[in-house]
């Protein structure tokens, strides 16, 4: 990033940050706050009083690196002519509009439409992983937004999270912060002989040629490459967390992330090294996007569905009480089981979101409710019995002989273990399945071992290998409640849910309080369209962990089915409560306000 640029006595005075507040800028912009600046300028928050009700808008203070005489009137050609190009860019809908732009001693101002949401940063949290769909709708919409851009002859040059805003009013996507502004600060220094030696953008999300000044238009597809990397990672590029390879400047992020080899594929060749080798155009990058939707709907579903597809691509430290809430999710019922302590090592895995397809929505308008229940004022509702009898258990092997370990064995075994885990938590699933069959190897009957194995398989969506794997976990205990929890995830991913059911009961048999399998039997139930058993589940879940976000969320969603919506309203806005920042729950309440 450049840094400002040190000022002599002889420059004319400059305005500071605090002597602009309180200011009314151009006869009618009161600048009321400071949001942010660098070596380019400063940017505030004001008031247009010209307009009733004194609406607000973004002023940004634009400084010329330079500011002899000669530089002060290329600068001055440049704004008005780059200000052009942002009053164009403006007529789309989700850039915000250019209202005016002025020159005030020696400055120059640009006032834009004011957004108000929050920035793309909020939602890649570090060390959390965003579903494949998800990743894929979200290059989708900023791709189609560069779509538009490129077609003005602009390259944006600073794509990154922060540059992204989650408008408030309809969660649409909005890009600001161009790098035609900054190139008007910047094009001025030595001259126009300066173009290609100054660097626009964020470190991380630039690729080579943009650092060395010579962006092209496929400088903003690596960036939108390196924000789906970053989504589906976890992990920080402007941090510098994303490995590199010396020997090519390839970023190699693939074995720290769940991903198919397709989605792979489109990302590898967005974020080539070489500027030649990668899309050329953001409607080449949508052509393969559209190919990818279209194989992958079955599985995906509609925007309307109500039945979360996802699952999370990594576990906690089994060492960690605390629980793991991924709310990166893109449709309406969330199945997130969590760890439960055991013997040897105290805390195990999160398995993954139910992988179903889901049930459209049918909602009459209704007015906000905006009570905030609790299992006190939302009684739970009876049991009801099964509608059918679910397949039965098939019988197990025989059990596994076992044998004493020495100490020496028995440490050797809880390594591998430790290792298997922290192979599934930075996404290495093959890796961690080797880990956990040397650790068989030692000693067969080893339960956490195999258990290990049926979520790295179903992480892996090999799930035939994790119903084996969980299958020889039960061998060696037949009270292995995760067991039985990962056996049914499994089975329900191969739409087997009356299997499903049977093995979440027998979960919830052995150990009662086992909120997360009442979650996961509640959402295979909303999807048979057994709703009032879904909710008996939901309801039981919550007796046992009324915290559980998750299950006031798909509650509300049964609610909504049985026609409850003013305790459907009340049941999502319990979960917001629980977690502020639930974007499924705040999608379902703005769903059925509707």
């Amino acid at each position: 990033m450049l840094q400002p640029p040190s000022e002599s006595s002889e420059q004319p005075s400059r305005s500071s940050v605090s002597n602009l507040l309180g200011q009314t800028l151009g006869g009618r912009y009161k600048i009321i706050s400071h949001l942010g600046g660098g070596g380019y300028g400063q940017t505030y928050l004001a008031e247009d009083i010209h307009l009733p009700k004194h609406p607000r808008c973004v002023v940004k203070q634009l400084r010329p690196q330079a500011t002899n005489k000669l530089n002060l009137q290329i600068a001055s050609r440049l704004f008005n002519t780059e200000a052009e190009v942002l009053y164009k860019l403006g007529s789309h809908p989700q850039i915000p509009r250019l209202f005016a732009h002025f020159e005030d001693r020696e400055e120059f101002y640009l006032v834009q439409e004011f957004i108000e949401g929050i920035d793309l940063k909020h939602e890649l949290v570090i060390g959390q992983h965003m579903r494949e769909q998800r990743v894929v709708n979200l290059m989708k919409e900023i791709l189609q937004i560069l779509e538009f851009v490129h077609a003005q002859s602009v390259i944006h040059r600073d794509i990154n999270p922060r540059n992204l805003i989650r408008r408030k009013t309809d969660k649409k996507l909005v890009l600001i912060d161009f790098g035609s502004v900054k190139k008007i600060t910047t094009k001025v220094i030595g001259g126009d002989k300066a173009v290609n030696t100054v660097a626009i953008g964020t470190a991380g999300y630039m690729p080579l040629e943009q650092i060395n000044g010579n962006p092209h238009f496929c400088s903003d597809i690596y960036a939108v490459g390196i924000v789906a990397v970053q989504a589906l990672t976890g992990l920080d590029p402007s941090r510098n967390q994303l490995p590199i390879n010396p020997q090519n400047a390839e970023v190699e992020w693939q074995d720290l992330a769940v991903v198919g080899p397709e989605l792979a594929k489109i990302i590898n060749r967005a974020i080539k090294a070489n500027h030649t080798d990668r899309y050329q155009t953001a409607g080449e990058v949508l052509k393969d996007i559209h190919k990818w939707q279209l194989a992958h709907q079955p599985n995906e579903a509609s925007l309307t569905s109500s039945i979360e597809v996802k699952r999370p691509p990594r576990i906690p430290s089994r060492h960690s009480n605390k629980d793991s809430i991924n709310n990166n999710a893109y449709y309406s019922i969330d199945v997130l089981p969590r760890s439960h302590g055991d013997r040897l090592l105290k805390w195990w895995p999160i398995l993954g979101i139910l992988f179903v397809a889901g049930i459209a929505l049918l909602l009459k308008s209704i007015d906000l409710n905006n009570s905030q229940p609790n299992l006190a004022n939302v009684p739970a509702t009876p049991s009801i019995a099964t509608q059918r009898k679910p397949s039965l258990i098939p019988p197990l092997a025989a059990p596994i002989p076992t044998r004493k370990l020495s100490d020496q064995e028995a440490n050797r075994v809880a390594r591998l273990i430790k290792t298997g885990d922290r192979l599934i938590e930075s996404g290495k699933y093959r890796e961690a399945i080797e880990a956990y069959n040397d650790a068989l190897a030692i000693k067969d009957a080893y339960e956490e071992a195999a258990w290990g194995k049926c979520y790295a398989f179903i992480s892996l969506q090999q799930y035939q290998e994790a119903i084996a794997a969980c299958n020889r976990s039960l061998q060696i205990n037949s009270k292995y409640d995760r067991a039985w929890w990962g056996k049914g995830y499994a089975l329900d991913a191969l739409k087997r849910y009356d299997e499903a059911l049977a093995h979440y009961e027998k979960a919830i048999e052995i150990k009662p309080d086992f909120a997360e399998a009442l979650l996961n039997q509640g959402a295979t139930l909303t999807v048979l369209g057994r709703y009032e058993e879904a909710l008996a589940a939901y309801d039981k879940a919550l007796q046992q962990k009324p915290t559980l976000a998750e299950a006031w969320n798909n509650r509300g969603v049964v609610l909504e089915h049985l026609g409850q919506q003013e305790k459907a309203i009340a049941s999502f806005n319990e979960a917001i409560r629980l977690n502020p920042d639930y974007q499924l729950a705040i999608q379902n309440r703005q769903r059925s306000q509707k």
